[in-house]
């Protein structure tokens, strides 16, 4: 009898060990997600477009800025550098940008080196191949509207009114009589309604003098016009005229 109390014991023993042992949470060891390599990609900044290394065919804007990005594992590596075919087409802005200074193909090539000899690969690189083509319009350099100061509208056609904008390379005028007509001198032109053009693709620092019967004479100056890859880049400047 003692023998048969001592089998039956075991016997619940192994049997509890076994339950506890099929209770067990099961552990499954996935290997971790692989980082997808690092690449460098060519990007427009003006338009939010990526380079693809493929010809591109682009009218540009007043503005063409690249920049070169290290997608995921910017941190190994060091600032990317973008080069052309031809160094005078680019000029390293301090955002870390790279503006366009004029029209033209541009074979572009950005690199970006590993910051330590164990990161894999060394070396990044990217390439594309652009066509900048310009527009064939004159754009003016100032666009100038003329008000009252007090009252915030256009100042009356009744009267002369003289403008003069002046470079120190140019000089553009208007005059316009109490009838309306117009005697205009180096590339200055109506804009519109109570606008004013000068500085017809003409960089540089410019003056504005305006004089009109009823009013006080008004000067602007160190008016700085810029160049963009293809034509200046307006400015526009307002004339508030003070009542007599």
């Amino acid at each position: 009898m003692l023998l048969r109390r001592k089998h039956l014991r075991s016997s619940c023993l192994l049997a509890f060990v076994a339950t506890a042992a099929c209770d067990l949470p099961v552990v499954v060891h996935t290997p971790p997600a692989e980082t997808p390599p690092a690449h460098l990609r060519l990007h427009v900044v003006d338009w939010g477009q990526d380079l693809n290394g493929s010809e591109i065919y682009l009218t540009p804007n007043d503005s063409l800025r690249l920049r070169a990005v290290v997608e995921n594992r910017p941190d190994v590596y060091g600032t990317p550098v973008i080069s052309a075919s031809d160094p005078t087409i680019l000029e390293l802005l301090s955002d870390g940008t790279y503006n366009v200074r004029h029209f033209g193909t541009l074979e572009l090539t950005a690199t970006a080196l590993a910051k330590a000899p164990q990161v894999q690969p060394q070396r990044l690189t990217a390439t594309a191949k652009i066509n900048l083509v310009c527009t064939a319009e004159m754009r003016p350099g100032i666009v100038l509207t003329v008000r009252d100061s007090l009252s915030g509208a256009l100042v009356p056609s009744l009267g002369t009114r003289r403008i003069r904008a002046a470079s120190a390379t140019r000089v553009d005028s208007i005059v316009v009589s109490p009838t309306g007509s117009l005697v205009l001198g180096g590339g200055a032109y109506p804009a519109g309604e109570g606008l004013w053009a000068f500085a017809m693709e003409s960089a540089g620092v410019w003056s504005v003098d305006v004089e009109a019967d009823g009013y006080r004479a008004w000067r602007g100056e160190g008016i700085a016009v810029s160049r963009g890859v293809c034509h200046v880049i307006t400015v526009r400047v307002t004339a508030r005229l003070r009542p007599l």
